[in-house]
């Protein structure tokens, strides 16, 4: 066989079945490839009410941060296919208190798909940004940002910590809340662009136990995720119990002092009791915690 078809049969597979990944910026005209990466080609093509509702407030909200902020994120491709991205906003805009919000970047959502995980994908945003970042910047009067910022989760395979670790994150905070031995528990990793030596805290979240009627839900408002409970299926469920139930939506993105007091990822409360659930669980399991917790209630008073 000769040279050059060899070396054709080598490009073939290097071009196709090995195509590097790109890191382009986020914009208006390529959002939706953010929101494919995030919910997957069937809920975005064929979304059921509580996506279709999750991506347009996605859409509006990406929307208002590109206009306010300029470039608010990355998006990786290997080929024409979006693989991944990274999402951001200055640290002082952040749903959530943590020291130095001032000077920093804080990644409010990412994610990898699933096949694409452990390819190098994730190490590619996280070093596109860092590099723009390192540069004077209009975000901070045109100085470099101190510290990239972002929550991953222990025992987890969704955003989990250690692939950070390897990329020299460091832990700054962890929030236990009740029942964490049974979930998730999330941290603030930072990367600092300026190098600072770093000692983890822990902090326990605690509620209130409520001792008389009405009961209260509060339902966490999330733009960001289109994964996020729908309020309309929330409220429909509390709407059941009539006067006995209160019902609050809360958004962080306007008070993100209680980030202080519930941690970075409270989903739906009924009185001291966690609500996580998918969208297919949701509205069942509100329902039960709504239920067990009058019981509670009532008996206690």
């Amino acid at each position: 066989m000769s040279y050059w078809f060899l070396r054709g049969v080598a490009l073939y597979f290097e071009w196709g079945f090995n195509v590097s990944v790109e890191v382009m910026p986020l914009t208006v005209e390529n959002m939706d490839d953010e929101i494919v990466c995030c919910v997957g080609k069937k809920n975005f093509e064929n979304p059921t009410p509580w996506f279709a509702k999750g991506i347009e407030y996605k859409r509006n909200w990406l929307r208002g941060q590109i206009d306010k902020h300029g470039e608010v994120g990355k998006i990786a491709y290997r080929g024409d296919e979006p693989v991944g991205f990274f999402e951001y906003v200055p640290g002082n805009t952040a749903p959530l208190v943590f020291p130095e919000r001032d000077h920093c970047v804080y990644v409010c959502c990412y994610d990898v798909v699933t096949k694409e995980r452990r390819k190098g994908v994730g190490s590619a945003l996280v070093q596109s940004t860092l590099k723009d970042f390192a540069k004077p910047h209009p975000w901070f009067d045109n100085e470099p940002a101190k510290s990239l910022k972002l929550i991953a989760f222990e025992k987890s395979d969704w955003k989990p910590i250690e692939p950070f670790y390897k990329m020299k994150f460091k832990m700054q905070t962890r929030w236990l809340y009740p029942g964490s031995e049974h979930t998730h528990v999330p941290a603030l990793l930072t990367y600092d662009i300026e190098a600072k030596r770093r000692k983890a805290q822990t902090i326990r979240v605690q509620l209130l136990t409520q001792k008389h009627l009405p009961l209260s839900v509060k339902a966490f408002r999330n733009v960001v995720c289109p994964w996020a409970p729908d309020f309309s299926g929330t409220k429909k469920v509390t709407d059941k119990f009539g006067d006995r139930v209160s019902f609050e939506v809360i958004d962080l993105w306007e008070k993100p002092s209680l980030t202080e007091i519930y941690g970075p990822t409270p989903g739906t409360i009924v009185n001291d009791q966690w609500i996580w659930a998918s969208p297919e669980e949701y509205e069942e399991k509100l329902e039960r915690a709504i239920r067990e917790q009058l019981k509670k209630l009532e008996a206690s008073g």
